[in-house]
């Protein structure tokens, strides 16, 4: 730099000089008043709602694992919970009584290339009194969700601790009742999750029920 130049440097407008993950620390905060405490108990009073929302089912996801980084289950480890109780409370509705017919003939639907019904599905994704697990949004925002458990580190602990919950609290044992559906989404992930544990009694107990690879079964279902 010459004698008597000064230097400029542009900034984006409103851009912070702070480190982009200590910024995000700080303004989600750590206590129960927090922006942080706010939305973990906005996301656990509302869960099953949201997740049922075209927009609102992304924000429930985000949050179940903890936030990028896992910023939030480092500071509100208890709400993130509370958020996975609620998540899994709903999931453990049990289908409809003729609900395993209902799914097993949208699949064959769907595999012969009927695409009306999917789209129709999207248009009525947010009704509240269709099972979690098998609606629209829901059931692909818990797969989104349950994928993010394979993030080393504590970006994947919220979603591997969220992977324990809902195996244990909704589906363990009763795999059965819902294979053939959109399910098979929220299902086919935690077969392959990032939580071995979980991993395997899910692919143990699905492995009857697809009647094929479950490899190739999955696969076919996270994509």
């Amino acid at each position: 730099q010459l004698p008597g130049v000064v230097e400029r440097v542009e900034r984006v407008l409103g851009e912070s000089k702070t480190d982009p993950t200590v910024r995000r620390a700080e303004l989600l905060g750590s206590g129960p008043s927090s922006l942080g405490g706010a939305l973990v108990a906005a996301a656990a009073a509302r869960a099953g709602a949201l997740l049922r929302s075209q927009w609102g089912c992304d924000v429930v996801g985000e949050v179940a694992r903890g936030a990028a980084g896992g910023l939030l289950w480092e500071s509100q480890r208890a709400g993130v919970e509370a958020v996975h109780a609620a998540v899994v409370a709903d999931a453990a509705r049990p289908p409809p009584p003729a609900g395993g017919q209902q799914q097993q003939q949208a699949m064959k639907k769907r595999k012969q290339g009927e695409e009306e019904e999917e789209q129709e599905e999207e248009e009525e994704g947010a009704d509240g009194d269709d099972p979690l697990l098998t609606n629209f949004f829901a059931s692909r925002a818990l797969r989104r969700l349950i994928a993010a458990a394979s993030e080393e580190g504590a970006g994947g602990d919220g979603a591997r601790a969220f992977c324990r919950a809902l195996w244990a609290g909704a589906l363990r044992g009763r795999c059965k009742l819902w294979a053939g559906g959109h399910a098979d989404k929220v299902l086919a992930a935690l077969a392959v999750c990032g939580e071995p544990g979980v991993a395997a009694e899910a692919a143990k107990e699905l492995a009857p029920l697809v009647g094929g690879d479950l490899r190739e079964w999955a696969a076919t279902h996270c994509g």
